[in-house]
């Protein structure tokens, strides 16, 4: 499952930084020098590639975030059609974008294994972001961070609150490096599930080995002897016999030759063991 959390505030309406310094040299900008519509296009170009029925999450955020799209990867032409709705606008609050991702996945059941890809320029409440992260982190969610554009401010957010989670994290200042971050997570993403799911078929295959072993063992009984009335003042014994099931019979027939030395009408009382015990 990918969580989606992408900042669609105000400053990602503007260009790339390198892109600014090429107009200088008169240089024509186009859409896809701008942050956010470099964003949604690459975000498009790379889920393409995932796998039809991956899961997908996109929440836009600003100061507060919005669920966009809740569907799998397949689903293409609805994926882009939520990122469309999103304008760059207001501000930003990452906190409330990871809470909103934990909360999601908290509600939810899947067997996919989950990664938050956070896009942003990192311009955020990093004490607020840091306590949300590990609320994620406790969540069974690692964050990708891709920074945009990154300033002072954004540096510190990733060193502070990604790094302090083990996130990882690409720096991106323009749309080729933003196409290149946006691979490496979704060739991470991959390789991540692909081992997980390696696990739990090595997982399955043992539960499954274990159980057809323990079916062909048999099974461990009690058997025991022991009088049925008893006097007053009189000592009596009782016979205790451990064994596998295939020996009841053989049991039965020494019961027989010991009736008389278990004293007045004779009893017997039989259970298979609740507990693995070891036979050869």
């Amino acid at each position: 499952m990918w969580i989606v959390l992408l900042d669609n505030s105000g400053s990602m309406g503007e260009p790339f930084l390198a892109t600014i310094s090429e107009q200088t040299r008169k240089l024509r900008e186009v859409d896809s020098d701008i942050k956010l519509a470099a964003a949604k296009e690459v975000f498009i170009e790379e889920i393409s590639e995932l796998g039809n029925d991956v899961s997908i999450v996109i929440f836009g955020f600003t100061s507060e975030a919005h669920k966009i799209f809740d569907g799998t990867a397949g689903q293409r032409a609805k994926i882009q059609i939520a990122l469309d709705s999103l304008v760059a606008n207001n501000g930003t609050d990452i906190a409330a974008a990871i809470k909103a991702a934990t909360k999601y996945l908290e509600s939810s059941v899947t067997g996919n294994l989950p990664r938050v890809v956070l896009i942003s320029d990192g311009k955020s409440n990093r004490l607020e972001a840091k306590s949300a992260a590990r609320e994620c982190l406790k969540a069974g969610m690692g964050i990708h961070f891709i920074l945009i554009d990154p300033s002072e401010e954004g540096k510190k957010f990733l060193r502070e609150v990604v790094g302090s989670v083990g996130g990882t994290s690409f720096i991106v200042t323009s749309r080729t490096q933003f196409r290149e971050s946006a691979k490496s997570a979704r060739i991470q993403y991959q390789q991540d599930q692909a081992r997980a799911e390696s696990f739990i078929e090595m997982a399955d295959e043992q539960a499954t080995a274990v159980m057809t072993a323990a079916e062909s063992r048999e099974h461990v009984e009690f058997t025991v002897g022991y009088p049925g009335r008893i006097r007053s003042n009189y000592l009596y014994s009782i016979r205790v016999w451990i064994h596998l099931e295939s020996m009841k019979k053989e049991i039965d027939n020494m019961l027989k030759e010991l009736e008389k030395s278990l004293g007045e009408k004779p009893c017997t009382s039989q259970s298979e063991s609740n507990a693995r015990v070891a036979s050869n």
